[in-house]
């Protein structure tokens, strides 16, 4: 289950096998507005509150992006052509996962949910990248 709430001070890490490998080749260009971290929200137990909340995206402790998820929201999208550089050149230092987590704003016990089930794999958790060698 990968759920985030700031009330329980649930957050998630997500990995992704072979990116590091793939990042550590220093020799893509990668696409900064087309390449994007895809998730999908389990409505059903999920619960985001009407104000809804803010889904931030840590990368190496030292920065983040961060997206507004409403409450009829059924997907999420974060652009991550630039964390891919910040990896590849060392200024994140060395890839180990993405950390989801919230913060104090808004509503502090909505839940988030992201679809996770290795049977239906189109839903899962995914990085759409677009690069050039």
């Amino acid at each position: 289950t990968i759920q985030i709430n700031y009330g329980n001070d649930w957050s998630a890490s997500i990995d992704f096998d072979s990116l590091g490998i793939f990042l550590a080749q220093e020799e893509y260009i990668f696409s900064y507005h087309n390449s994007n971290l895809v998730m999908y929200i389990d409505t059903v137990e999920s619960y985001i509150h009407n104000d809804g909340m803010w889904l931030f995206l840590d990368i190496a402790d030292t920065d983040s992006i961060f997206t507004y998820v409403g409450p009829s929201d059924d997907s999420i999208i974060f652009p991550v052509g630039q964390i891919l550089v910040g990896y590849q050149n060392g200024s994140y230092g060395s890839y180990g996962d993405l950390k989801l987590v919230t913060n104090s704003s808004l509503y502090n016990y909505s839940t988030l949910s992201i679809l996770y089930n290795p049977d239906q794999p189109d839903k899962n958790p995914r990085l759409d990248i677009m690069y050039t060698k």
